[in-house]
């Protein structure tokens, strides 16, 4: 601590991310699809051409997103976790050659308690990865379903051997379909 009232706050941030991946490739092409049948003596086909999206890629694949959060100097021991939640923001997919680029942010909210009572740590990361689909280029359509399937939070102590660290991991299951029309 400073001056009276004043405030230093150091916090530490460490990042670590692994991949699991799942893999479907689909191919679909225009076809005629028969849409009615009508009369008895001649009869008469009917067909319509449709339009249909060709499935480049349809992958699921997991991130695990490891993060350490340190509590400011002189901030009392954690003692106990309480209560958290973790959500996914800003979420973006971007078309490479042959790969998808995922990026987010994870948000992590946790409630813990010290010796002087019930505190409150807010702590959000930025998360990317590469998932492949043979056949993607610029210019296709890519559909991205994100969510956070697992959290483990754990508090560890810092430097000074204070319990002011939680490490935190979160899954995040990721679904990417490229298409073109």
């Amino acid at each position: 601590m400073g001056e009276q009232g004043e405030v230093i706050e150091k916090v530490i941030f460490i990042s670590i991310i692994d991949y699991q991946i799942e893999a479907k490739i689909t191919k679909y092409q225009d076809t005629s699809v028969v849409t009615d049948v009508v009369g008895e003596d001649s009869l008469v086909l009917r067909q319509k051409k449709e339009t249909m999206r060709r499935i480049i890629g349809d992958k699921e694949e997991k991130l695990i997103v490891r993060e350490v959060a340190e509590v400011r100097d002189g901030s009392p021991n954690i003692e106990e976790i309480l209560w958290y939640d973790a959500s996914i923001r800003h979420r973006s997919s971007h078309i490479l050659e042959d790969r998808v680029q995922v990026k987010g942010e994870i948000v992590v909210s946790v409630l813990y308690q010290t010796e002087n009572g019930v505190q409150f740590l807010d702590h959000s990361t930025e998360f990317a990865g590469l998932i492949d689909a043979a056949g993607a280029r610029e210019g296709m359509n890519v559909g991205l379903q994100m969510e956070i399937t697992k959290t483990m939070l754990q508090v560890m102590p810092d430097s000074d051997s204070e319990l002011r660290r939680i490490q935190m991991e979160m899954v995040v299951g990721c679904r990417v379909r490229v298409t073109e029309e």
